[in-house]
């Protein structure tokens, strides 16, 4: 599992900003913390054990454990995470692009990693590689409910798309035939072929689609909890704390 660690450099806007959260410290300490991934998108997010693990949750526990406060994950579907956080139904959720979009709705926190979008087709696909989009004119591609990829592909109208709750069904989809293609996180499509043995069943196309940041996101109701979450976070991400988590999910996901 290729994951690109982030490396920052002390901000003094940090330390004024961190001069503001005095006067909101009742306000940031007084309640539990809500917190949102999705359910089945390893090996990032996902259950084990009955409870919420994964790369990017470990990093949000790590960063809560030196604040110092408690938080309640709650999964769900990425439509239902999205909606959540917009509604201000819970406090921060996880992982977010940074579109430009998502910047006016939310306050977005790191990036945390960056993750590699690719395309996958049958292992009986005609296609074994593409140069553009308009490669793919009008075949059908299977994307995610809610998700936002990169706007060329977002705004492409030379396919059309159809819209899955989850990235296992997205790959069933494909499998079955319903989808001639699929758009996704490498490490997510690499980890669910790899337990479900679909090696046979489908392919990687050589050309990568776009190297992205992944983001923490903050209800714009929270911008005090972003602040403070942010400051232990740049702390978090120049550790070895975090290279070991990065080195652990590296050989989970071999």
């Amino acid at each position: 599992m290729k994951v690109i660690k982030v490396k920052f450099s002390l901000k003094i806007k940090i330390f004024m900003l961190l001069l503001l959260l005095i006067l909101f410290q009742n306000k940031i300490y007084a309640e539990e913390w809500i917190g949102a991934c999705e359910e089945n998108y390893p090996p990032y997010n996902y259950m084990e054990n009955g409870f919420p693990t994964g790369l990017d949750t470990e990093i949000v526990q790590h960063v809560m454990n030196k604040i110092g406060k408690k938080i309640t994950i709650r999964t769900a579907n990425w439509s239902n995470v999205y909606k959540n956080l917009l509604e201000s139904k819970v406090d921060l959720a996880w992982q977010f692009i940074g579109s430009e979009e998502r910047k006016k709705l939310f306050f977005l926190v790191g990036p945390i990693r960056y993750g590699l979008d690719v395309i996958l087709v049958r292992k009986s696909s005609n296609v074994s590689n593409w140069t553009s989009l308009n490669d793919f004119s009008g075949l059908k591609a299977g994307v995610i409910k809610g998700y936002k990829y990169h706007h060329e592909f977002d705004t492409a109208n030379n396919f059309k798309k159809k819209e899955f709750p989850n990235v296992q069904s997205q790959l069933e989809a494909l499998i079955s035939n319903k989808v001639d293609f699929i758009i996704g996180d490498f490490n997510v499509m690499k980890y669910i072929i790899k337990k479900n043995n679909y090696y046979e069943k489908v392919k990687f196309l050589p050309t990568s689609i776009k190297k992205i940041p992944r983001f923490i996101a903050f209800s714009n109701k929270d911008k005090e909890k972003s602040i403070l979450f942010d400051h232990y976070l740049q702390e978090f991400l120049s550790s070895q704390e975090y290279t070991d988590l990065l080195e652990k999910y590296e050989k989970l996901n071999r």
